[in-house]
């Protein structure tokens, strides 16, 4: 079965779980911000290469789990428990990817 680019968009935003990221948007200007009030500087790209390493570091967390979790098994049996915070975003159990 052929895939459409906004269905596999679609699977993989769900396989990183990219409403969690979102935490990781919100905490870098606050980090930013604290630097800025001790240091008294700001600095764009620096700015930009903290949002992108912590963006990336969350993205490769989610998706470490969630490989580690469906080989070791554990998401085969979570079933109707899984909710949005726990078990997983059910992607390679389902046979998505």
């Amino acid at each position: 079965m052929k895939m459409s680019a906004a269905l596999r968009l679609r699977i993989w935003a769900r396989q990183v779980r990219a409403p969690f990221l979102l935490l990781s948007i919100a905490l870098v200007p606050v980090g930013v911000a604290c630097a800025w009030w001790e240091a008294g500087r700001f600095s764009p790209v620096g700015f930009a290469l903290t949002l992108i390493g912590l963006l990336l570091a969350h993205i490769s967390v989610n998706l470490f789990n969630e490989y580690f979790d469906y080989k070791s098994g554990i998401d085969l049996n979570i079933g109707s428990r899984r909710t949005p915070f726990s078990g997983g975003s059910g992607v390679l159990p389902a046979g998505l990817l």
